[in-house]
């Protein structure tokens, strides 16, 4: 896994769903026929600031048919779940989340560096010295090529090649064509 950027945050919210539903079989033989308002009361409060109660004084008083009662941690369950594009692992106390999404410009990131794999892949068939020069042309789709081109300048650092081009036709000692990512490319480079 590559990740992108690492951040350190304390609260979660945005990337994880919470639901604070009470523990019913904890709570009906203690409120009997105050639990309908109990349910009432619960559902008029916002889950969110709900738990973040419980989880910061680890209890809370609600005021049920005009008797105020102490709720802990153990009356009620928190159900939590990934928002969209988030995978979760969690030790203890620390949760480790990982955004998923993959976005066009990482896209396009992970088939550039496809690319230099497979340019120091052909360098190397060719027992090219590391600091040797070359020149490179690569065919690609449309859509692959408009990707690509930003990534143009790494792409030719990385593979040491002097140009670097995207051309519709390769003319080059050395030419190849690989299946990236289920997309052809031909790959060409002179020493």
């Amino acid at each position: 896994v590559n990740v992108k950027k690492i951040s350190f945050e304390r609260k979660t919210d945005k990337y994880i769903n919470r639901k604070v539903k009470p523990n019913f079989s904890v709570l009906g033989p203690r409120l009997k026929e105050k639990m309908g308002s109990f349910n009432k009361v619960i559902a008029q409060m916002d889950s969110i600031d709900l738990y973040e109660t419980i989880q910061k004084q680890g209890s809370i008083t609600l005021e049920i048919d005009g008797e105020e009662i102490a709720f802990s941690k153990d009356d009620f369950f928190v159900e939590e779940e990934e928002k969209e594009h988030i995978a979760r692992t969690q030790a203890g106390d620390a949760i480790l989340l990982l955004d998923t999404e993959l976005t066009k410009e990482l896209e396009a990131e992970g088939f550039s560096r496809e690319l230099v794999r497979r340019i120091q892949s052909m360098r190397k068939e060719l027992n090219l010295d590391v600091e040797q020069h070359i020149q490179t042309q690569v065919t690609l789709p449309d859509d692959q090529r408009i990707a690509v081109n930003d990534w143009k300048e790494y792409i030719a650092n990385e593979t040491r090649s002097k140009p670097f081009e995207i051309t519709s036709s390769v003319n080059a000692e050395h030419v190849k064509t690989w299946k990236i990512n289920d997309v052809n490319v031909t790959i060409g480079i002179t020493p």
